[in-house]
């Protein structure tokens, strides 16, 4: 019977009423994958929206859902996801780094920017310099996806957020370092400090991102890194990426 669904699946020999996932949400297979003949998933890379969420993964194959379980595919390594395997060993959210990659590539792991950055997570050449990676090995899936997880702790690290800041508010200033540059972002938080207001509120840090476009506070003392432009884009990476993360949350665990 297994065999069969992997026919089935292989040629996406699907009914031609919609899918539906056992809660009712719609299915849309949009790429079966590569069909594996190793130890490990059924299908390599396959693409598929539930629900309106961009899934990229791997596709096991069984009669009842149970066999998951009862195969003891859940404990075995070779099933793991790639980002997931990655960021769980760097301790960081699998869930979080899977909505970054979908905004920066959409899973696409051979793009380049018009800037330079390259791969599923948009990684910079320069970045890679800081942890003595090779820039011809940047677009790698598994390299990138190392360097964007080694970035994040280094701007959790020099951020030092204080016991009790709020996890949103803690997030979104993490996402716009990673966005725009932890220079930009820490001098935001000083012209807070500054004037009085809290440096670890998203809000008050994303209000003086977009102050910094201005003379009267870009040539502040406070001030490292000088004129920032990008506020518009950084902001909207900031709800974008944490909207997803939400979606992502609610249909996986951790």
């Amino acid at each position: 019977m297994e065999l069969l669904l992997h026919y089935v699946w292989k040629h996406k020999i699907f009914p031609l009423k919609m899918l539906q996932t056992t809660t009712g949400e719609p299915v849309e297979v949009i790429n079966a994958g590569l069909p594996n003949t190793n130890a490990g998933p059924d299908f390599f890379n396959a693409k598929l929206k539930i629900g309106g969420t961009l899934w990229v993964g791997n596709i096991e194959v069984h009669t009842l859902a149970s066999d998951w379980m009862r195969h003891g595919h859940d404990k075995d390594a070779a099933y793991d996801n790639v980002i997931r395997n990655i960021s769980e060993k760097e301790g960081h959210d699998w869930r979080l780094m899977s909505a970054i990659a979908y905004h920066e590539s959409r899973f696409t792991p051979d793009i380049t920017s018009r800037s330079g950055a390259r791969g599923l997570m948009q990684i910079m050449p320069s970045v890679a310099r800081q942890f003595d990676v090779p820039t011809e090995q940047v677009s790698n899936p598994e390299t990138n996806i190392w360097l964007a997880n080694k970035l994040m702790s280094k701007i959790m690290n020099t951020l030092r957020f204080p016991e009790g800041t709020p996890e949103k508010d803690r997030m979104s200033i993490i996402l716009a370092s990673y966005n725009s540059g932890i220079g930009h972002v820490n001098d935001a938080r000083r012209l807070a400090r500054l004037n009085g207001e809290d440096p670890n509120s998203w809000e008050v840090v994303a209000r003086y991102l977009q102050l910094k476009a201005q003379p009267e506070y870009y040539e502040s003392e406070a001030v490292k890194c000088g004129r920032f432009t990008g506020s518009r884009q950084t902001l909207a990476y900031v709800n974008d990426v944490i909207g997803r993360y939400d979606k992502y949350c609610r249909i996986a665990r951790r």
